[in-house]
């Protein structure tokens, strides 16, 4: 009988500290632009409410802040090209559509990749890897 609450009381922790990580992924400015570019992207109406459903408390507007400025950008990008031909070295080859650049403390750091989406968080991560203070906010993108 110990052995089955025992069992029951670590498979409850697990869940729930899984279901906290999961919030906690889901409730980022980076996630909220993600979630809002697909949105708009897909032609799905503006939803800011369910980060206040999903999220904690002190995560919401921050979420919210990424989904608006993504949906702004994805609703923008809708019909216009996502791809590039490039010629370097000789060679045709595919290359991103989206340029995103950071500057932050007079260095800047940039990605290019087809998902603005992904160039966004190529860009971020290359900047966080020098100074932690980087912020989703400081990021230009451009076609």
């Amino acid at each position: 009988m110990m052995t089955k609450k025992l069992f029951f009381s670590f498979f409850l922790l697990f869940f729930i500290s899984g279901c906290a990580a999961f919030r906690a992924q889901n409730c980022t400015e980076n996630a909220g632009y993600e979630k809002g570019m697909n949105d708009a992207k897909m032609g799905r109406l503006m939803a800011m409410g369910q980060f206040a459903t999903l999220c904690p408390d002190k995560d919401v507007e921050t979420a919210q802040r990424g989904y608006k400025a993504g949906y702004e950008a994805g609703k923008s990008s809708v019909g216009t090209p996502q791809l590039n031909l490039s010629f370097k070295k000789g060679k045709i080859g595919l290359e991103g559509a989206n340029k995103c650049q950071i500057t932050f403390q007079n260095e800047s750091f940039s990605d290019q990749d087809a998902s603005e989406s992904r160039a966004r968080n190529n860009v971020l991560s290359k900047c966080q890897k020098k100074f932690k203070a980087c912020s989703e906010r400081d990021i230009i993108c451009s076609k």
